[in-house]
């Protein structure tokens, strides 16, 4: 039986120039589903000059995000870890290597709870990860779980969509879940003062780091805090 997979897309994914071969090939960009979803900027990434993108949190309230339908449905654990794959390629901004994890993020899936077909896919996506160099055991604050779990399964409840309670009608979901940088000894997120701080350092303004928080904003993919960090930059 073939199932629909599709991405939760929380960042630059959905966006970047650099990932236009990714979505042109594997997304329909014309079957996008906004969703709500707990985010945050919580990860200084090398890549955009320390200055922060988006995690999952537990802690954060609900933002904006996207939910992307895959070209190819799936229908055995093989074509489940290819689009996997893909996605973790765009994620690098690399061709794919058959990996779904680094140190500093990996692909987590999630099964709607209502299409018990999609367990059986479950079962040998919990087989492959557990085969995964490094996978796993992404840094979380105190109080909250961390996004990902040991079977490589995403710990948010099924989306619903914006502006209601209907739950996105699809089957199964992957998205890449990235390590935050967590502050202090207290090891909680950046305020909103510290996350536009890092927007404004000289490297950061030469380079335009600050698209990334206006590009999420302008596709609507958005967090509690933008207010907030509007008003710091």
């Amino acid at each position: 039986m073939s199932l629909s997979i599709d991405v939760l897309i929380i960042g630059s994914l959905y966006w970047d120039p650099r990932r236009q071969a990714w979505r042109g090939l594997r997304l329909r960009m014309n079957e996008v589903y906004d969703v709500r979803a707990r985010i945050r900027y919580g990860r200084r990434s090398a890549g955009r000059d320390d200055t922060y993108t988006m995690v999952f949190s537990e802690q954060a309230a609900e933002g904006r995000a996207k939910v992307v339908r895959c070209r190819c449905d799936v229908s055995t654990p093989a074509d489940l870890f290819i689009e996997a794959e893909y996605l973790w390629a765009a994620e690098r901004n690399v061709a794919p290597n058959g990996s779904l994890a680094s140190d500093w993020g990996c692909v987590a899936l999630l099964c709607n709870p209502d299409r018990t077909t999609a367990q059986d896919l479950a079962s040998g996506w919990v087989r492959r990860v557990s085969a995964e160099p490094g996978y796993c055991n992404i840094p979380h604050a105190s109080g909250e779980r961390a996004p990902v779990s040991a079977e490589g399964l995403l710990q948010i409840s099924w989306p619903v969509m914006a502006g209601s309670s209907e739950p996105v009608p699809l089957d199964l979901l992957i998205a890449t879940a990235n390590h935050p940088t967590l502050v202090g000894d207290s090891r909680s997120y950046p305020t909103p003062k510290m996350i536009a701080t890092e927007w404004r350092t000289r490297k950061a303004v030469e380079n335009n780091r600050v698209e990334y928080f206006q590009k999420n904003v302008d596709h609507g993919i958005r967090t509690f805090e933008d207010d907030a960090i509007a008003e710091s930059l």
